[in-house]
């Protein structure tokens, strides 16, 4: 799931940034230049700030709903429980 997710961010990084990074400097005649690279290498880091974020946010909403099911089994086992105490009791 989160390697799906980073490669859809991917992906719209490819189809959209570097082509218009690419553009910009081919039209202004810097293609290949330092100033070039600082932008492309810029577009990168933002590529990788945002694929972090993705795996952050899709793996802390993962553990929160791990911890909704885990709370929600132990009230299970709990109402179960005292069920039984109670049947126990009635005899």
């Amino acid at each position: 799931m989160v390697a799906n997710a980073q490669q859809d961010v991917t992906r719209a990084y490819q189809n959209s940034v570097v082509p218009q990074t690419l553009s910009q400097f081919n039209a202004s005649g810097a293609f290949g230049g330092t100033a070039m690279q600082q932008a492309m290498a810029e577009d990168n880091r933002g590529l990788a700030e945002q694929l972090g974020r993705v795996s952050t946010n899709l793996r802390n909403a993962d553990y929160d709903r791990q911890a909704q099911l885990a709370d929600s089994y132990l009230g299970r086992q709990q109402s179960a429980w005292a069920q039984d105490m109670s049947n126990r009791q009635g005899r």
